[in-house]
């Protein structure tokens, strides 16, 4: 398999952790214009929560409101900051980076999954 391959596999599977977290399909993901999962951290490092911002204007409507049904959000007129919540996803101890069940599935291994100029 080469780097390229895995990078393709490990962009796919951070799409489908960051769509169930908004609770849409990956498709919908596509319709959105989203910059990257960023954390609301302690000076310590303790992560309270993740979010990811959604330019409204260029992204697709349905897809937007079904987000703002489907998570906790604030609304900052050109785009929304929806909170997200990740299930069974392993602690740094947990991991284990040989493991191939893990799929790329850890949230310090999101990165943006599309270039997004709007951010």
């Amino acid at each position: 398999m080469s780097s390229s391959q895995l990078d393709d596999m490990n962009e796919q599977a951070g799409n489908e952790l960051i769509a169930k977290a908004l609770g849409i399909t990956a498709d919908e993901l596509e319709e959105l214009n989203y910059g990257t999962v960023e954390s609301n951290e302690s000076s310590d490092g303790l992560v309270y929560n993740y979010y990811i911002d959604i330019q409204k204007a260029s992204s697709d409507e349905e897809v937007l409101n079904k987000v703002m049904e489907n998570t906790d959000y604030d609304d900052n007129n050109e785009f929304i900051t929806a909170y997200l919540e990740f299930e069974n996803l392993p602690d740094d101890d947990e991991r284990d980076d040989d493991d191939d069940e893990q799929d790329g599935r850890h949230l310090n291994d999101l990165t943006p999954m599309r270039p997004k100029s709007d951010f």
